[in-house]
């Protein structure tokens, strides 16, 4: 007998009875079949290798050699040599076990998880299972981290190869255990080729789809503190939307609004004045909605729908300014020319009496309402898109000196108008210069470009539903959401 480290003892080979030996329960290899023929048209020339056991009274624990043992009673064998170990507690043995003495074939990557939880449960410290196992101690951590956060789909995934630990790594970014499951989905079956995803795309849909969203959540929690107490605060009519509502107000981070909503910082030329300006005449409260892409962190929003209600229940206190108290009869014709003071009809409609004309006008009205959602939300929707997915040509290169040539050609087009409430050149410029990350110029001037071209097509709605397709966009799912906005 030979002695070892801490009363180990070990016996020399031995033939003896195969019956006695068991498989240990910690041992974490889950595949015994692997290379199964090979293994058994190499032992049916001759046993090389004696398998190691640990002698126990209800049995000898398997500790090396557990394909050999699969393949030998495949083969009918009753008895092979052994090795018999003796180890003064069950950590000694399950750090033999671990140890690789050139024989082995690899642990794969959900059974290097499963070592590291089988040796902390043991009372092991990473450092302690680091050694056997031939890695750093931050490897060893990061295989007990994978164990403690990837969902069983995910370590299912790890132990067929249709995960890579790289990739797992990733999930390691993401807070919470039902986001990491949404999240392995994912990774599993790519949306658009139904193959799991490589490491680049694994990461970018990691990194845009949650890593940033906790981070921008985060900092909005801090920015909305410093407004609240002095540069927007609640008193004056400004309320916040919670991070996790953003959504119903605006497209994707950048702050674009759906149709419904107009920037407060944009110019009401029915009143001549700022939108929010508007807003507070009429007790309309102005939203303070997350955007992180936005220059500012977040964006002004006005609810068209409730300033058209504001004005509305303001008029019969107009009527009875105007007429000075009189009766009903007299009253119930100011609301009609209040209408026309406030835009809804000119003169020469509200003072014609033809149904045809008059019908002609509100179908005129509710298509220029309809084009403005269409162009709000399409050309939001791109932006995004372009935001999100940017590629590797997006560099600045003749872009840059472009862009004040772009500006001349779409500034004071209808489509601009009607995406982003700007109809000067001066306006324009200021939106440019808020984006100045890495990308910018190209992704602007391909916007530029787009308006000019939509405003000087005669189908505007056509051309930009062309360019949403070609980017993946769901162009079904667009034009839904630009049917359910208000009179804008």
């Amino acid at each position: 007998m030979t002695t070892t480290e801490k009363q180990h003892t070990m016996s020399a080979p031995m033939m003896r009875s195969l019956e006695r030996v068991m498989p240990w329960g910690l041992n974490p290899r889950h595949n015994d079949a692997e290379g199964m023929a090979d293994l058994m048209a190499s032992l049916a020339e001759c046993q090389q290798d004696a398998i190691h056991v640990w002698e126990r009274p209800e049995g000898d624990l398997l500790l090396k050699g557990h394909r050999r043992v699969c393949a030998m009673r495949k083969m009918g064998w009753d008895a092979c040599l052994q090795v018999v170990h003796h180890f003064e507690d069950e950590a000694e043995a399950y750090r033999f076990l671990l140890q690789d003495h050139g024989h082995t074939v690899a642990l794969n990557a959900e059974e290097k998880i499963v070592a590291v939880e089988h040796g902390v449960a043991l009372g092991m410290t990473i450092e302690e299972l680091a050694q056997p196992l031939r890695v750093s101690q931050e490897r060893a951590q990061l295989w007990f981290d994978l164990g403690e956060a990837l969902p069983m789909v995910a370590r299912s995934a790890l132990a067929d190869g249709r995960l890579s630990v790289h990739v797992a790594e990733l999930l390691l970014r993401v807070e919470t255990d039902a986001e990491r499951r949404e999240a392995t989905q994912q990774l599993l079956c790519d949306n658009v080729t139904g193959e799991p995803m490589g490491f680049s795309q694994a990461q970018t849909y990691i990194q845009s789809k949650f890593v940033l969203p906790t981070k921008w959540q985060r900092e909005w929690l801090e920015t909305m503190a410093k407004l609240k107490k002095k540069k927007l605060p609640v008193v004056e009519g400004f309320q916040y939307v919670d991070w996790h509502e953003r959504a119903n107000y605006v497209q994707g981070d950048t702050g674009q609004p759906y149709p419904e909503y107009e920037f407060g910082d944009g110019y009401d030329t029915k009143e001549g004045k700022l939108w929010m300006e508007t807003a507070k005449g009429y007790g309309v409260p102005v939203y303070v909605v997350p955007a992180p892409r936005h220059a500012d962190g977040y964006v002004l929003l006005v609810s068209t729908k409730m300033l058209r209600d504001a004005r509305l229940s303001a008029l019969p206190a107009a009527a009875g300014a105007v007429t000075g108290g009189t009766d009903q009869a007299d009253s119930a014709e100011a609301p009609s020319a209040l209408a026309a003071d406030e835009g809804w009809g000119d003169d020469q409609t509200m003072g014609q009496s033809d149904p045809e004309t008059m019908r002609g006008t509100e179908e005129h009205d509710r298509a220029q309402a309809m084009l403005k959602r269409r162009q709000r939300v399409f050309l939001g929707a791109i932006f995004e898109s372009l935001v999100e997915t940017p590629t590797k040509v997006m560099t600045s290169g003749p872009w840059e000196p472009l862009l004040p040539w772009l500006v001349s050609v779409v500034a004071g087009t209808d489509v601009l108008h009607h995406w982003l409430g700007i109809d000067s050149a001066e306006q324009l410029q200021k939106w440019l210069e808020k984006d100045n990350r890495q990308r910018a110029p190209l992704r602007l001037a391909l916007m530029l470009l787009l308006c000019a071209d939509a405003d000087r097509s005669a189908m505007p709605c056509a051309t930009m539903a062309a360019v949403a397709d070609a980017l993946g966009l769901d162009v079904q799912a667009l034009e839904a959401r630009a049917a359910e906005g208000g009179e804008a």
